[in-house]
């Protein structure tokens, strides 16, 4: 079995889904009837899901809190097969709640999100978990953990470039805004158009060349391959010195939160097994 460590900021998203027959007689809202609450893990910890729910073996390298919603978030993350590795967190588990009607969300409320809290320092048990991995991806959410594992990748990458290829350690990087900037020699850096967009300082045209040549700048800029992640026009595969390659996609319907942790996961889980893009 594939060994998988994911490094990231991890959120408890809680969904409230119900139905909408009417607008409220006291404001201009649409009201919510009955609603069925739904709790998943967010962040790296809903990456951690996925990459397990494709076979692999998965541990967390995360920060969490001691409150009622860490508690809730540990047990949906054991349930579904995932080791945590707690660097720890001084305050109050991130939560996302969505209220949500006919597979659209109405409202999304954020509680302990701000101030942004530091977490706890790189442990030993932290980077065992990076050493025993067969593939590592860093699903960044800005708040902190993947400054903490920065160093420990970078020495991982290193020690790569001084095996054999066969050895050579498998890293995604899923960048957030707020993050550090993904070092150099990954196997792969995963951001979405508007995060290329902020990586690169400046708009770049939603049409197929110019997400190309966002991505070839930015391959040059990182120097690992770059996939930018396009929604419905599927993806632009981009290595550093050669043109990009468009990889289209079917439209999807419903729900697209979490298609970013669900593509950067199932991305590490083939990497981990092939060793390289195709």
């Amino acid at each position: 079995m594939i060994r998988i460590t994911v490094v990231g900021d991890s959120l408890l998203d809680r969904d409230w889904s119900g139905t909408v027959r009417r607008v409220s007689p006291d404001a201009p809202v649409p009201v919510v009837e009955a609603p069925r609450e739904r709790c998943r893990p967010g962040g790296a910890g809903l990456a951690a899901t996925f990459a397990a729910a494709h076979g692999a073996r998965v541990r967390l390298v995360t920060a969490i809190g001691t409150d009622e919603a860490a508690g809730e978030l540990r047990r949906l993350l054991a349930d579904a097969g995932v080791d945590v590795v707690d660097l720890g967190l001084d305050g109050p588990t991130p939560e996302k709640l969505r209220v949500r009607a006919s597979d659209q969300s109405l409202v999304r409320v954020d509680r302990g999100c701000d101030p942004l809290l530091p977490p706890g320092p790189w442990t030993a048990e932290a980077e065992a978990a990076l050493s025993g991995a067969d593939a590592v991806l860093v699903a960044d959410y800005g708040r902190g953990v993947a400054d903490r594992a920065l160093p420990a990748v970078r020495a991982r990458l290193s020690r790569g470039r001084a095996r054999p290829a066969p050895g050579a350690p498998v890293v995604v990087w899923d960048p957030h805004p707020k993050g550090p900037t993904p070092p150099e020699g990954l196997a792969a850096v995963t951001p979405n158009a508007a995060e290329a967009a902020g990586a690169l300082g400046e708009p770049i045209a939603a049409d197929v060349p110019g997400l190309a040549d966002a991505g070839e700048r930015l391959a040059a800029a990182w120097g690992s391959p770059v996939v930018v992640t396009t929604g419905e026009r599927g993806a632009v595969v981009a290595r550093p010195g050669a043109p990009a390659a468009v990889v289209p996609a079917s439209p999807a319907r419903g729900d697209t939160c979490g298609a970013g942790d669900c593509f950067a996961a199932t991305l590490t889980t083939t990497l981990g097994r092939r060793r390289a893009l195709p």
